[in-house]
């Protein structure tokens, strides 16, 4: 996936559509991204060395407008042979992005996360959208409050502890959460929201 978003931004979409059409997108791609390129085949066919976890962050945007939780596997790396079928992906659902494109619903990955010390985990579907989005809907309901002013987003628990907060950027309302080992906590539920119906 990332391979695929890397050539389409260097080729253009009709370009890209072309080296595609003649089967020719593979030879381009290691051609253009050999290092990338065998990093991600790594990866995706599960001999990516996982006991080299390093922790990074993943950069979530609080959308009061998206009904699920959706990201693009690109923005946690790591996580992408942890990918598994969600209801959506098996109905070949698609997602309706902001511009009205149909983007295809390719699955669903339970990220860990941290905020300040506190563990955090949730079930995001996965699908190619510009950034990470977390569902106010799915936050609020798990029994969480989300609260909105012009500087920030705080999601509290009924007793009014803080258990995340949202920076407004750009009319954006955005969190850096350190993003943990996927194989911690896989057999717990989340604290963001459930799996997807």
């Amino acid at each position: 996936m990332q391979r695929d978003k890397m050539l389409r931004s260097v080729l253009g979409d009709e370009r890209y559509r072309i080296i595609e059409a003649i089967g020719a997108k593979d030879e381009l791609m290691h051609a253009l991204f050999p290092v990338l390129t065998e990093e991600c085949d790594q990866q995706e066919s599960g001999l990516f060395p996982m006991d080299t976890w390093v922790d990074t962050f993943i950069e979530i945007t609080l959308d009061s407008g998206c009904c699920e939780h959706v990201m693009d596997v690109e923005d946690a790396p790591g996580y992408c042979q942890f990918i598994t079928q969600s209801p959506g992906s098996k109905r070949k659902q698609n997602f309706v992005v902001g511009n009205g494109q149909r983007v295809p619903n390719e699955g669903q990955v339970r990220l860990n996360m941290q905020y300040n010390g506190t563990p955090l985990a949730s079930t995001f579907q996965v699908a190619e959208v510009t950034r990470p989005l977390m569902s106010v809907g799915r936050v609020c309901d798990q029994g969480l409050i989300c609260t909105f002013d012009d500087e920030k987003a705080i999601i509290s628990d009924k007793n009014g502890r803080h258990v995340c907060r949202f920076e407004r950027s750009g009319g954006l309302y955005v969190a850096r959460l350190d993003l943990k080992d996927p194989r911690i906590g896989l057999d717990k539920p989340g604290l963001f929201g459930r799996q997807a119906p």
